[in-house]
């Protein structure tokens, strides 16, 4: 919108012209309150607005009928409900699939025939999820390596034109989003849904696995129930003791793409991700490569919200056998303190670089949040799967007080490795 300033000392000179941007949200409790329309209602406070329609009850199994509304344009879409543990959750996430037209992402510069809304209802703070992906990504920038990235946004949405908040706009992991990130798209894509994904003979208790690709699903590829060349993964890393597997992994992995994984995990405390929530790419011919998923659990808290001490240093990733390994061997172990070192003092893992971006993402959201929150308050403090050990721990906090928490947890991380070990 173009507005006029007049001169300050009142003279008749030609007056300056300049732009300025007012941002716009839907206020329900105001009497005078117009209802949004999809058409015209496309941003709040200046992040997209999703809007979805659909007369379906919808699940987790199947895709439902449904239209995307997206900067007044409708896109028909399949929409279920997303998740598993975020399916118990009174805020859902949702996964899109675009039917006819794919959706185009300005923030990516390309289309997607998928697109996840993830839930921010375990995450106070609003930004583990994407602070985690971000940081994966400058890790790969700094190194000057591809890296299998996942992409987000920040989003605002609305389902039959009611409120449902703040959300996380994510890539699902699929072959589209392989390829637009210049990886090959015939591929398989493999995901780590259980502690049974560890690269080893045995599962979780010990008792010997009923297949090597156990703990597994398999989200690309074809045939759909071929696992032969995870099975062939997991027979090397399984027999091979630890010295073994550093030595002959440029036959399999990339060990410095692990090596990252590991300093990443370990150092925004993703315990929950060591074993599962990941995925693996592996293309004719190729190495198995390696991408992040799921960070609710990281940066001070676990998967159910509890509060983590910024100097824990868990053993969490000495359960993937590829892990240990990188822990293990001499030149190996070496080697990747040597580069956790240099992220920490000259790449993304230094303080400054996760302050400046922690700023950045709170001026984009900040009244974003303050919404969501006075929205689903009540329902977070009440929630089943954590509520009695908050309580009892009484370490509750409202978005502003979990904002202060994970900068503060950020600067103590830093001291925490600053200190002579």
């Amino acid at each position: 919108m173009s507005f006029s300033v007049l001169p300050v000392d009142g003279s008749s000179d030609r007056p300056d012209r300049g732009t300025v941007t007012f941002w716009i949200a839907d206020d329900p409790k105001r009497a005078d309150n117009v209802a949004v329309s999809p058409e015209t209602y496309t941003e709040e406070w200046g992040l997209p607005v999703v809007h979805v329609a659909t007369s379906a009850v919808l699940n987790s199994a199947t895709d439902s009928e449904a239209t995307v509304t997206w900067y007044g344009r409708d896109y028909p879409t399949g929409m279920q409900i997303h998740g598993k543990t975020s399916a118990l959750y009174p805020k859902l996430s949702y996964g899109l699939k675009f039917t006819e037209e794919e959706l185009p992402i300005p923030n990516w510069g390309v289309t997607r025939d998928h697109l996840l809304l993830i839930s921010t209802f375990d995450d106070n703070s609003y930004v583990r999820q994407k602070f985690t992906y971000d940081l994966w990504a400058a890790i790969a920038e700094y190194w000057g390596q591809p890296r299998l990235t996942p992409r987000t946004f920040f989003t605002v949405v609305y389902l039959n034109g009611s409120y449902l908040g703040l959300y996380l706009g994510e890539d699902r992991l699929d072959d589209e989003w392989a390829d637009q990130l210049g990886f090959e798209r015939d591929a398989n894509l493999y995901k780590a849904v259980d502690p049974d994904a560890n690269y080893a003979l045995t599962d979780q208790y010990g008792a010997e696995k009923s297949s090597l690709h156990q703990g597994y699903e398999k989200a690309e590829g074809a045939p759909e129930d071929d696992f032969g060349d995870l099975d062939a993964l997991v027979e090397f890393t399984g027999n091979s003791s630890l010295e073994a597997i550093i030595s002959g992994s440029p036959d399999w992995i990339d060990l410095n793409e692990w090596m990252d994984a590991l300093a990443l995990l370990f150092y925004a405390n993703g315990e929950d991700s060591y074993v599962k929530n990941l995925y693996l790419h592996h293309a004719p011919g190729e190495l198995f490569r390696y991408a992040p998923w799921d960070f609710n659990a990281s940066w001070g808290q676990s998967w159910r919200t509890y509060r983590i001490s910024p100097d824990f240093e868990g053993q969490g990733a000495l359960n993937n056998r590829i892990f240990a390994a990188i822990l293990t061997d001499a030149g190996a172990s070496s080697w990747f303190w040597s580069r956790f070192d240099q992220l920490r003092r000259v790449g993304p893992l230094r303080e400054s670089w996760q302050t400046a971006t922690l700023d950045d993402y709170y001026a984009t959201i900040d009244l974003s949040a303050q919404r969501d929150w006075d929205h689903w308050s009540d329902e977070y403090r009440a929630y089943d799967r954590w509520a009695a050990a908050r309580d009892e721990d009484a370490d509750w906090t409202d978005y502003e007080g979990e904002k202060a928490y994970v900068y503060a947890w950020v600067a103590d991380r830093a001291a925490h490795f600053n200190e002579p070990q």
